[in-house]
């Protein structure tokens, strides 16, 4: 497991992307405190690049379902993501994700509480009980 950023950049070397990419890749799993891996960086010795994959993929981790378990409403990943603010995320860019999610989350919730059966009023294609405010539905 702790191998497949480096994993990542040896997939990468030979695609073309309009800048180089390999160092988000790489280091997308450093953690703020120097306790990740692969190289034990610290604080903004990480990427900058990397520090936001690392929000963006822990919090698509907390959100998404598993076999093993279901995923947690938007507001639940938040909360659980604060308690690492400053040891495993940079704490200004975790401030600025909360700041920006937030009325996000609220719409989010408020529309999870609404039947899921009763499709949304500006909403006229799709499955009724399908799409994202189907997935906070179940109990993590």
């Amino acid at each position: 497991m702790k191998r497949h950023p480096q994993a990542g950049v040896h997939l990468l070397r030979e695609i073309k992307f309009p800048w180089d990419i390999r160092p988000m890749v790489r280091h997308h799993h450093e953690h703020w405190d120097g306790s990740g891996y692969p190289d034990g960086l610290v604080g903004e010795d990480i990427p900058f690049s990397a520090r936001v994959l690392c929000l963006a993929d822990v919090f698509d981790a907390l959100t998404s379902s598993r076999s093993y378990r279901a995923g947690l409403t938007p507001g639940k990943a938040l909360s659980v993501m604060r308690e690492d603010c400053g040891r495993i995320f940079d704490p200004a860019l975790f401030e600025l994700l909360e700041g920006l999610y937030t009325p996000a989350v609220a719409a989010w919730e408020e529309h999870s509480r609404m039947d899921r059966w009763s499709p949304h009023p500006t909403c006229t294609t799709g499955t009724a009980g399908s799409g994202f405010a189907s997935l906070g539905n179940a109990a993590p």
